[in-house]
């Protein structure tokens, strides 16, 4: 799935929340750039897209922040619902879709933000598919 940066300033979906303080810098995305989306997850409050960032790690970024450019998704891609939380966090996910580790693999995203190589690996190889697929020269 190929999606474009419209704004790279968080945008708050539902309008009612405010803003947390560590929440007001804007993702580390550039308007205007494409890029591939590796997976996703709906939180109790927003659809976010997992993707590549420009620091050269994974980030899930709300998708109200792109425009779709290429909608199919990959043929590996493997879905989860979690559950609803028993508490009424904003920010809780409920499902995940997308390559097989992130979603069914517990810690895999963490270990790739951590550069753990076995799991920074595994990423990699997707993301160079994903690219591939989407016609993004691969990093």
């Amino acid at each position: 799935m190929l999606v474009r940066c419209e704004t790279s300033k968080r945008v708050l979906l539902p309008t009612w929340r405010t803003l947390a303080e560590y929440e007001r810098e804007a993702f580390p995305i550039t308007e205007g750039r494409l890029y591939s989306v590796i997976g996703m997850q709906a939180t109790t409050d927003s659809i976010e897209y997992l993707i590549h960032a420009d620091t050269f790690y994974p980030t899930f970024v709300p998708a109200v922040q792109f425009s779709v450019e290429r909608a199919q998704l990959p043929d590996w891609w493997v879905y989860r619902f979690l559950g609803y939380p028993k508490e009424n966090l904003y920010w809780m996910p409920v499902a995940e879709w997308g390559y097989p580790e992130m979603v069914m693999t517990a810690g895999h995203y963490e270990a790739v933000v951590d550069m753990e190589p076995e799991a920074l690996s595994i990423y990699m190889g997707y993301l160079r598919s994903a690219n591939e697929l989407d016609g993004i020269r691969s990093l």
